[in-house]
């Protein structure tokens, strides 16, 4: 038998995402981004295409900025 053991979160680089509005920095609005690995992800307005950051291989979920 063979196992694999993922690692609790990967850096991964935004590929696509929307602009973020002016005004919404102040509350916790959150828009869809893609991934260089093709999976589409919640993030905070404030994050940009290009950046690397950090997603839980449990849930799929934004965890931050790498």
């Amino acid at each position: 038998a063979l196992t694999v053991q993922l690692p609790p979160v990967v850096a991964l680089e935004i590929v696509e995402t929307e602009q973020a509005a002016r005004g919404d920095t102040v509350s916790s609005v959150q828009k869809p981004a893609r991934l260089s690995t093709g999976l589409e992800v919640k993030v905070p307005a404030h994050i940009k295409v290009g950046e690397i950051i950090k997603v839980s291989t449990d849930t799929g979920e934004f965890q931050g900025r790498a």
